[in-house]
């Protein structure tokens, strides 16, 4: 039993073939429109991708350095300056 409104074919096929064609050109346009999508989706996210990893590397390349300086720090002796505290002129017993 065929749906209510469905085109009755035709003796010579006539009916059938245009719901064909145009079922096809709708199924080509979505499928067309969704690579299409989906293109520009794959262009944001390897963007990101790109972006993160330039992140990443930034911030892997300030916990070295900071390492770096903390070793350099440790392998540094300490320096202690003893100072004596001076009178000045005229301050003394105020």
């Amino acid at each position: 039993m065929m749906a209510a409104g469905w085109p009755r074919p035709r003796a010579d096929g006539g009916e059938m073939a245009d719901e064909f064609d145009s079922a096809r050109d709708t199924i080509t346009e979505v499928a067309e429109s969704a690579a299409a999508h989906a293109g520009r989706i794959a262009v944001i996210i390897a963007g990101a991708v790109r972006d993160i990893a330039r992140e990443v590397v930034d911030w892997v390349g300030e916990v070295v350095e900071a390492g770096e300086s903390a070793r350099r720090g440790a392998d540094e002796p300490e320096v202690v300056v003893d100072v004596e505290p001076v009178e000045r002129p005229g301050t003394a017993g105020s």
